[in-house]
């Protein structure tokens, strides 16, 4: 019988094209130097793997917006399962360029510039300002409420807590600023999202700066210590904030995963 906790190329594949998807549309929505330096005009380009995996992303000026269902004339196509996992993770992978389009080389230079200015923003401790470590929060947070919607829809392991969490929506907010996102769950379907909930907020967990937040989320802040100072605050329906948690621990170990792989060149 398998073990499900281990967890699958698929698995990964899914939760990290629907991730860096999400890091890719918010970064070029926060970060202007980005937008300005990117292609203009408009393109769709898509990523595309086995067993169905298809993520779509419209830029438009060098602002990115994923779509969920549209034709795309430029395709980067990875040859394998694993190869897709470990591309999307900083590793290597063989992927195949589908030049169809006029737009290819801009589409493949906006989406490469975009997500490789997401690992270095991801990946930064030292700020020049409370602006740009605002923006690394964002994506930070962004990063981790859309793992939690993929892991919950994708992960066997994980399924039976997440199939038991009730419907409704869990609002991430930092206090006495407008950042703030949500994840929302209605039957199987799980969305994320960055902004004002879209729906009435059935659980809070709130952060009581923006440090309490960033540390949290890059894990040099215990979530127990932070509750037990009244760093971290959580109001409404205990229990989704308790299998949010769970799902934030699975969707860490699939960010992890293959970090020793070694792959083909990308």
């Amino acid at each position: 019988m398998p073990n499900l906790k281990t967890l699958t190329p698929l698995t990964v594949a899914r939760v990290r094209s629907g991730v860096i998807c999400a890091l890719v549309c918010a970064a070029t929505e926060l970060d202007g130097s980005l937008r300005e330096g990117l292609p203009q005009g408009r393109f769709t380009l898509t990523l595309s793997g086995p067993s169905g995996i298809r993520r779509r992303l419209t830029f438009n000026n060098g602002r990115a917006v994923e779509i969920e269902r549209k034709s795309s004339a430029v395709v980067l196509r990875f040859i394998s399962i694993e190869a897709m996992a470990q591309a999307l993770g900083g590793g290597k992978g063989t992927v195949i360029p589908l030049p169809l389009s006029p737009l290819f080389m801009k589409a493949v230079k906006a989406f490469v510039a975009s997500s490789g200015h997401v690992g270095t923003l991801s990946s930064t401790r030292d700020f020049a300002n409370d602006s740009e470590k605002r923006i690394v929060t964002e994506l930070l947070m962004t990063a981790a409420l859309r793992g939690v919607a993929e892991t919950a829809m994708t992960d066997s392991w994980t399924a039976p807590k997440s199939s038991a969490m009730p419907d409704g929506v869990v609002e991430l907010k930092v206090e006495e600023s407008d950042l703030s996102g949500w994840i929302q769950k209605s039957g199987d379907l799980w969305r994320a999202g960055r902004g004002i909930p879209p729906a009435k907020v059935n659980a809070r967990l709130s952060f009581i700066d923006m440090d309490t937040a960033f540390g949290l989320f890059t894990g040099s802040v215990a979530a127990l210590k932070a509750l037990g100072r009244g760093n971290v605050t959580i109001r409404g329906r205990v229990p989704m904030i308790q299998v949010l948690f769970s799902l934030l621990d699975r969707f860490g170990e699939i960010m992890q995963w293959g970090k020793d792989t070694k792959g083909d060149q990308l």
